[in-house]
């Protein structure tokens, strides 16, 4: 497994498939780079694709350190770099969808294009955020995991799918807490209300019709102020909705890729 330093901490990352073209995957909070394997199954013969795992999740290491959005997208920039990639086209879901902002704002030499599924430019209370962080150091991840489901994934999906359904479950149980709660403090930090109009890079923006989570007005409102931005709603979805529509939202990822 390759791995690259970055702090006092060893980020995991992964390269698969062939192709010109790169996509990068970036995941959401309490899950590991294997939310994408529906996605890498599908595109790997056109794309090459890296895809890496936060601090704390998978097998990246913690630190027990604070962080920020910020912090997280120099994970990301650091992973691009020790795999020798220059620039390559974004896919982050929720909380991989902010550290998309955050490079789009910071370093917008580095990306192609974004597509930003199930996210937000701020996603308060920062109360419920602290909390989430709280509860994580002292309990475990046990208790988010029933609560995930619910919001994570449809009822309909979570009867005909239950095998996927519960590997995200068993991802969550995994995550270190200390890394889990370093980024829930990073979200309920994170605001670019007023600087996202400013990001020119082709954007595609996912929006799932049954997400809890980051509701479609979200996305709606990242649409409103990115001019030019392209904007989907995909039904029968909730907030991982790459795992709940696999299909669509691979067929989304080509087709708009292709168009940058």
């Amino acid at each position: 497994m390759p791995f690259t330093i970055r702090g006092n901490r060893r980020i995991h990352y992964r390269i698969e498939g062939k192709g010109e073209q790169t996509l990068l995957f970036v995941n959401s909070l309490g899950q590991s780079l294997a939310m994408w394997d529906q996605q890498v199954e599908s595109l790997k013969d056109e794309f090459r694709i890296i895809r890496y795992d936060h601090r704390g999740h998978g097998s990246s290491e913690p630190d027990g350190e604070a962080a920020t959005i910020e912090d997280l997208s120099l994970d990301t920039i650091a992973v691009l770099d020790a795999a020798g990639l220059s620039n390559v086209h974004f896919v982050g879901l929720s909380l991989g969808g902010m550290i998309g902002q955050q490079i789009a704002l910071d370093e917008p030499q580095r990306l192609l294009s974004l597509t930003l599924c199930a996210t937000a430019t701020h996603l308060p209370p920062p109360e419920g955020w602290e909390q989430r962080a709280v509860t994580a150091l002292a309990e475990g991840m046990e208790p988010f995991v029933e609560t995930s489901r619910g919001r994570w994934f449809t009822a309909a999906f979570c009867q005909s799918a239950p095998a996927l359904v519960d590997a995200a479950l068993d991802d969550l149980r995994r995550v270190d807490t200390r890394g889990y709660a370093a980024c829930c403090r990073a979200i309920r930090d994170f605001d670019v209300r007023g600087r996202v109009h400013s990001i020119t890079i082709p954007t595609l923006l996912v929006a799932g019709m049954e997400d809890p989570s980051t509701p479609p007005r979200l996305l709606q409102d990242l649409h409103d102020q990115m001019s030019g931005s392209r904007y989907e709603i995909v039904d029968d979805a909730a907030h991982l909705l790459n795992i709940e529509q696999a299909s669509t939202i691979s067929h989304l990822i080509r087709q708009f890729t292709r168009t940058v």
